[in-house]
């Protein structure tokens, strides 16, 4: 019976810090202790996961009761962050709530009807990372959080089970195959699931206004054609900064003087200033990412007050006039949705996903 009580620790020890089998085994080897096979790990592990998985519940639940008191009690802090048209909609909302000051008051004002408009942000990970040509992991994991920093609730998207494909029946097994179809699709579903249909935003009163996400528009669609109301697309500077990063990297290939180890990171030291210092703001931000070419040319007519260097030496300096161009089309795709891109929620920077 001990031995039994140490292989489910052990297993349960293992899965909560993300190992596996081979982790497992090399700490028994050290310790002196007998080591287990596949289909005895495989067994304590189907024991002790669904008690993990509860406990995972349980917690996302416990987190979104505090994210509703926390929208409640910080509601005009939030809103300043926020466009005037949500901000609008979730004070209008919080009308009639009362001062709630623990969790039971939110439960009373949840159980008469009213419901807490929420900001949430998305993401989603791989069992096995895109090359940006391949997308085929068997596996994802969406995650929604925001305010507190907590994750809200959980979706997994799983592609293969190595029963079914070896026959057997998906009554003697746990089967977690829950997606067919491509590994593109798994984070817009998931999206979509984790959004519209989350039992434990719906049990604790929380309804998602807007969600903060990366810049895959199949996410957004999948949402909205699923749902009567309507929902708000937010940007954050990490995803906007990481899609400028990707496409200059691109295009390092085809001019030198992008190959430089200065070049990039200081464009992209240029993109993080103007973001930061403009939210909320979008005819200015547009103006100042129109002007980046042309400071990165030494041209600085339209740097307007964000330039504090016009007499000094600049760190980087182009003159490829084809580079100017290629800049000019990448700057521009950023200044298409401007109003949509400008609000960007620094706020949710203490949830990493």
């Amino acid at each position: 019976m001990l031995r039994k009580i140490c292989k489910e620790t052990g297993v349960g020890g293992v899965i909560h810090g993300g190992q596996g089998l081979t982790n497992l085994n090399r700490l028994l080897s050290c310790l002196n202790h007998p080591t287990l096979n596949w289909s005895i790990y495989k067994r304590y592990e189907c024991e002790v996961g669904p008690v993990i998985e509860k406990a995972a519940k349980e917690s996302c639940k416990k987190a979104a009761e505090e994210e509703g008191l926390l929208v409640i009690s910080k509601a005009e802090e939030l809103c300043k962050d926020l466009l005037e048209d949500i901000a609008a909609e979730i004070m209008e909302q919080l009308k009639p709530f009362k001062n709630c000051d623990s969790i039971n008051e939110r439960q009373f004002d949840k159980s008469v009807g009213n419901i807490v408009y929420i900001v949430v942000s998305y993401d989603t990970r791989w069992s096995k990372r895109g090359n940006g040509r391949s997308y085929d992991s068997h596996n994802g994991y969406g995650v929604i959080a925001f305010l507190g920093g907590k994750i809200l609730d959980y979706k997994t998207k799983n592609r293969l089970c190595r029963k079914c494909n070896n026959g057997h029946s998906k009554d003697d097994h746990d089967c977690r195959q829950n997606h067919i179809g491509s590994s593109k699709v798994i984070e817009a579903r998931a999206g979509e699931e984790l959004i519209n249909q989350s039992e434990i935003l719906k049990e604790t009163g929380l309804h998602v206004i807007a969600m903060v996400g990366d810049e895959d528009s199949t996410t957004l669609k999948h949402v909205r054609e699923n749902r009567l109301g309507k929902i708000y697309k937010l940007s954050d500077k990490v995803h906007l900064k990481r899609g400028l990063k990707r496409q200059l990297y691109k295009t390092q290939g085809l001019f030198k003087e992008l190959k430089s180890k200065k070049a990039i990171p200081h464009i992209l030291k240029l993109f993080n200033y103007a973001v930061i210092q403009n939210k909320k703001k979008a005819s200015e931000l547009a103006s100042i990412l129109r002007s980046i070419p042309d400071h990165l040319f030494n041209n600085h007519e339209n740097c307007s007050t964000w330039c504090t260097k016009h007499d000094e030496e600049h760190v980087v300096v182009l003159e490829d006039p084809k580079l100017w161009n290629q800049l000019k089309e990448i700057f521009d795709l950023y200044m298409l949705k401007m109003p949509r891109k400008s609000q960007l929620l620094l706020l949710h920077k203490k949830t990493k996903l």
